[in-house]
């Protein structure tokens, strides 16, 4: 009930005048003592009204607490996340901010609150310097063939001569762009000196 009332409901919702329906059970679950018709309990609007209460209240306490600490002026704020969908709880809180002096806007689609929280992650205390591959990306090509690679003898009865002149072997792999090697192990290793001051670094990978 929880659930359908989550993806159904609450988003549907509008005016407390309405009553609405939550599906549960099946057809045949029936109670009009409690409102329950054909697998759907009725709840007045103003019950489902009383729902939103509280998060429309913890909502404007929030905005104004960040207001109120925030260094400039705050005149927009955008309603984000899952509760940003419905239409109920965005007019509720709109309402009672405009008085306040704040325009409440919402995205027109894609309201996951994940993509807002990255870009203001990114752009307080940006961590993300680069960007590195887990897989190597590239196109078949031909290689020259080398008689000093073990590998490359092992397949010689592939070999051909190209248009060049060049003696090629079939099959081999041209990086596009490269896989990141692993990270390389620096390894610091004190020798006995009379001043311990000889540090070398080994690099192995």
């Amino acid at each position: 009930m929880v659930d359908k009332f989550d993806k159904t409901t609450k988003l549907a919702f509008r005016d407390p005048n309405d009553p609405q329906y939550i599906k549960f059970g099946s057809a045949r679950d029936r109670d009009p003592n409690l409102g329950i018709r054909a697998g759907q309990l009725k709840l007045n609007g103003n019950t489902i009204a009383e729902f939103f209460e509280p998060s429309v209240q913890c909502i404007v306490s929030a905005v104004m607490e960040q207001r109120r600490r925030s260094r400039k002026a705050i005149s927009t704020v955008f309603l984000v996340g899952g509760f940003a969908a419905s239409d109920f709880l965005f007019a509720q809180v709109r309402q009672q901010l405009v008085s306040r002096g704040i325009t409440v806007r919402r995205p027109d689609a894609h309201l996951n609150k994940a993509v807002p929280d990255g870009a203001i992650a990114h752009s307080l205390q940006p961590a993300v310097s680069s960007r590195v591959s887990k897989y190597s990306y590239g196109i078949r090509c031909n290689v020259h063939y080398e008689p000093s690679n073990i590998k490359h003898v092992a397949r010689s009865n592939l070999r051909f001569e190209s248009l060049s002149g060049n003696n090629m072997l079939p099959g081999g792999f041209c990086s596009i762009l490269k896989k990141v090697p692993p990270k390389y192990l620096y390894v610091y290793s004190l020798w006995p000196t009379p001043n311990n001051k000889d540090v070398r670094v080994s690099e192995t990978q």
